[in-house]
């Protein structure tokens, strides 16, 4: 069904929010590249970023891997989701940010951290796919400092936040190309960025500019990257969801391959079918 040729390693960049409509407003063919198109991700409860990436590396719904948030403060799921619920609807719970939560659940003992592999109880890709690299992925390896200094950063204003988020792009770039360069030996490569997702709230239907400049970096991002892939490797370019002209997350998740596909995702469950598929038998 794909005419994929010899293909026998799959690159993921997994851009946060990246727009489809913005995509091709701008006509950025490196982030277009031979086939792309978007998934409506309108049947999640809630479009959340760590529910939605965690769906696309285990190929399961949020009723079986049960992660419906950033955070982890207990070792009991059913307790974790019920605090989770009480803050998701409480809108004065919701104005604080997260450093001052974690303080306050601090007073009480209680330690928060990101989600990761270890709370996953099913397989994702990664346990599937030898050798496998994932830098940053949400639910599964995220680094835990940045989501404080995006915190910290957030209580000081906007101008802050907007020099930590450029920052931490820059962070992952180098760490991304530092691994890419250095280690050779793997058949699957998924590396996350939050940029889109991070000007989108800031400056969506506020400035024009600075939302381009956003693509615009993205976009040389990936002509970069694909520069630096063997000709055996697929390069997906793929988003959790979009955003909104009004700066709120909207339910078009981007996706693009560089072959001419005839397969095409309708859920974001899909792509774990299709890379096991690909990279386990080398078709579908």
């Amino acid at each position: 069904m794909a005419s994929l040729g010899r293909k026998r390693r799959i690159f993921i960049l997994a851009l946060d929010a990246l727009e489809y409509n913005l995509v091709t407003k701008y006509k950025l063919k490196p982030l277009l590249q031979r086939t792309y198109g978007y998934i409506d991700v309108s049947y999640f409860k809630r479009i959340l970023t760590p529910t939605i990436w965690v769906s696309f590396i285990t190929g399961k719904d949020p009723r079986q891997h049960n992660v419906r948030s950033w955070w982890k403060i207990s070792k009991v799921d059913a307790l974790d989701t019920f605090v989770h619920l009480i803050y998701y609807k409480i809108p004065l719970l919701r104005k604080l940010s997260a450093s001052r939560i974690k303080s306050i659940l601090r007073l009480f003992g209680i330690r928060v951290r990101p989600i990761a592999k270890e709370d996953l109880h099913i397989k994702t890709i990664f346990d599937i796919i030898h050798p496998s690299i994932a830098l940053f992925v949400p639910g599964y390896n995220e680094e835990a400092w940045i989501r404080d200094v995006y915190s910290k950063a957030l209580n000081r204003g906007v101008n802050e936040l907007e020099k930590v988020v450029w920052y931490i792009y820059e962070y992952r770039k180098t760490r991304l190309f530092k691994t890419l360069l250095s280690r050779k030996e793997w058949k699957l490569f998924m590396v996350w960025f939050d940029l889109a997702d991070w000007m989108g709230h800031l400056y969506m239907g506020k400035s024009n500019l600075k939302i381009f400049k956003t693509y615009l970096e993205l976009s040389r991002l990936a002509a970069r990257i694909k520069r630096n892939l063997s000709k055996d490797t697929l390069f997906m370019v793929v988003s959790d969801h979009g955003m909104n002209p009004r700066g709120e997350h909207s339910p078009r998740a981007f996706y693009s391959f560089s072959e001419s596909l005839n397969w095409r995702p309708k859920k974001i469950t899909d792509y774990y079918a299709f890379i096991k598929s690909l990279l386990l038998t080398g078709d579908l």
